[in-house]
């Protein structure tokens, strides 16, 4: 059985991007007939709500299970785990031994109005781009020596997700606080 991977199944809302957000599969499923392709993986498209992009590529699943398999990025990283682990004698723990020890905030959701959101982003950006690096792909990563900061506009909710990883726990709370304390005096309370 020849098993395959269909990017960016389903339609998408119209987001930019390096690929195509409209991937009918009608196309694709004849090409994969003649290439004696028996079962696709399926990715969900391209979409600023990932949990709608998700449930259509179910929806395309559950039409036809004997032909179809779902994916996501947690299957594709447990598949390259195991495919990483199939070629060494070493364990996993042996492999990532070298890696530094780090720790991290889960994702802190920071209710922010929903016009204003992306503004904050920006003006985010603007002001640590003045003395860090800023990468600016879906929202604002603040680089800092020890670690980072993210905040990000939520597409969904009127709220600014962040998240921070440092090599210390002081460092961590060092960036949390130079961070929060900036989106804070951005968003009007009151």
């Amino acid at each position: 059985m020849i098993i395959d991977c269909h990017c960016h199944a389903g339609k998408g809302d119209g987001l930019t991007g390096p690929w195509d957000t409209n991937a009918p599969l009608a196309k694709y499923l004849r090409r994969a007939a003649g290439a004696g392709i028996d079962r696709t993986a399926l990715l969900a498209a391209f979409h600023s709500d990932y949990m709608v992009a998700n449930r259509e590529v179910a929806r395309i699943v559950g039409s036809r299970p004997d032909r179809f398999y779902g994916f996501d990025d947690a299957t594709y990283a447990g598949a390259r785990v195991i495919e990483i682990l199939s070629k060494t004698d070493k364990k996993l723990s042996e492999l990532l031994s070298d890696l530094p020890e780090t720790w991290s905030t889960p994702e802190l959701r920071v209710d922010c109005p929903d016009d204003l959101k992306f503004d904050v982003v920006t003006r985010i950006a603007a002001h640590f781009s003045k003395t860090n690096k800023v990468i600016t792909i879906d929202g604002a990563r603040i680089l800092f020596d020890h670690g980072w900061g993210l905040v990000r506009a939520s597409n969904t909710q009127a709220i600014l997700v962040l998240r921070f990883e440092a090599d210390s726990d002081e460092h961590l709370r060092q960036i949390r606080k130079i961070v929060e304390t900036k989106v804070n005096d951005l968003i009007p309370h009151g």
